[in-house]
């Protein structure tokens, strides 16, 4: 019978270099506060040795499988993609593995995400939440997994969030228009039980009020996976008495949707209707009519978001809850010009 072949441990490398084991895991693991000979010294004999983590037998000492769970609403969209790149760029900087799932919106298949994750032990979740239901993130939180939600969050629930300013990001785009001329402004899209799409609104009627105009009634109408819901919406806004002269929508996705229909109703974007969106996502710029939009700092939301949840999972609980607010950037593009003349 062959024999097995000797794997290094962290006393081995102790042992070559002179310091202690507790040095030597600490310089591994990434953390700081470390000599950078000591380091330095550490790093190469434990490549001379060809050491491994055995992971089942750290996640046995420490109670940690080393592992983070992350669930967004939606893995095609292109913004989502770009938090979990700081999510993954952040935690592989700390050796900590990432599990992705999407729950497409849905709540029940959120539930069986969160469970799923919760049976692995992973040691701590990112959560961009459906909002259709509390049931799932309150099995989170009753479990004592540290827990960071982005973009969205729940009122009267005390939990760490990072996510952009939505109130005063409208409220500088409705800013914009109003200053183009434009007073009959309206609020397209979202769903209103999603906080994201309620501060959107409230950003925009704040912004009408401060410019003495009345705020119109929000169209909470779905977005762009929604088009049938999407296209009544707007046929019906169209139609009204008094027709919009730019439309502020919840996101891209949703005011190139909106634009693709007011184009074939026979109408031109910014001459009839100036469209505006929120998020800038890669094809913004990229269209007939480059989208005048919201820009967001996705990545570092990811990036920040597993930075918290890994302070939070070592124990770090000083400021809970946290709500990180970053800032946005308008990007005024041709999709907005000064309202038609009457």
């Amino acid at each position: 019978m062959p024999l097995r072949k000797y794997r290094a441990t962290i006393k081995d490398i102790a042992t070559r270099t002179g310091v202690s084991a507790n040095t030597v895991s600490r310089t591994l693991r990434g953390l700081p506060h470390i000599h950078p000979e000591t380091r330095q010294r550490i790093l190469e004999v434990a490549k001379q040795l060809n050491y491994k983590r055995n992971l089942l037998a750290r996640s046995l000492v420490l109670k940690r499988t080393e592992s983070v769970g992350v669930v967004i609403t939606d893995t095609s969209n292109p913004n989502y993609s770009r938090i979990i790149r700081g999510v993954e760029d952040y935690l592989y900087q700390h050796n900590i593995n990432l599990m992705v799932s999407s729950s497409i919106g849905d709540e029940v298949r959120e539930r069986s995400v969160i469970d799923l994750f919760l049976e692995r032990a992973v040691d701590g979740m990112i959560v961009t939440p459906t909002m259709k239901s509390f049931a799932a993130i309150e099995e989170i939180v009753r479990r004592h997994v540290p827990l960071v939600l982005t973009n969205r969050y729940f009122k009267g629930h005390p939990m760490d969030a990072v996510r952009v300013d939505n109130v005063n990001s409208i409220k500088r785009l409705t800013h914009y228009l109003l200053d183009l001329g434009h007073e009959r402004i309206v609020y397209f899209g979202g769903h209103e039980y999603v906080t994201t799409a309620e501060d959107r609104y409230v950003g925009y009627r704040k912004a009408m009020q401060e410019a003495r105009r009345k705020p119109a009634p929000a169209v909470f109408c779905g977005t762009a996976r929604e088009p049938d819901k999407v296209n009544r919406a707007l046929v019906k806004l169209l139609r009204g008495k008094s027709r919009p002269t730019a439309i502020l929508c919840y996101n891209d996705d949703l005011a190139v949707e909106v634009m693709h229909r007011l184009l074939d109703m026979g109408l031109s974007v910014p001459e009839d209707i100036s469209v505006a969106g929120f998020d800038d996502i890669d094809m913004a710029a990229m269209l007939r009519v480059p989208l005048t939009t919201v820009a967001q700092p996705t990545y570092l939301i990811g990036r920040k978001a597993a930075e918290l949840l890994l302070r939070r999972i070592n124990g770090d609980m000083a400021d809970f809850p946290q709500q990180i607010l970053l800032e946005t950037n308008i990007m005024v593009r041709a999709s907005t010009g000064p309202p038609p003349a009457r």
